[in-house]
């Protein structure tokens, strides 16, 4: 019965772990508000350019990881092990059921 809840809670983790890589390159860096602005479209046969010009930098930071790193693995991790349990609990009814 241990070793079902166990199996369950390290796959549960293992999920975590696969959960918080994905989230971490899916989650987009800074603002939308800050796309670059694409050139306006010009007729054919005249010149064109596009130039943009840069007189500083903003710092923008990713998302916060670190409370996402430490929540999906453990959310994860108690889902497995309750799912586990539910799993080792029922196996345990039908198995004391069929003997009776």
């Amino acid at each position: 019965m241990t070793r079902v809840i166990a199996v369950y809670g390290c796959f549960g983790l293992a999920l975590g772990v696969l959960a918080t890589i994905g989230w971490r390159y899916i989650a987009p860096y800074g603002s939308p508000d800050y796309a670059p602005i694409a050139p306006e479209l010009i007729p054919p046969g005249q010149e064109q350019g596009f130039m943009i010009e840069v007189d500083h930098e903003k710092y923008i930071s990713g998302p916060s990881w670190l409370p996402t790193a430490i929540t999906l693995p453990l959310i994860c991790t108690l889902l497995g092990v309750l799912a586990g349990v539910l799993v080792a609990t029922l196996a345990h009814r039908r198995h004391c059921r069929g003997r009776a």
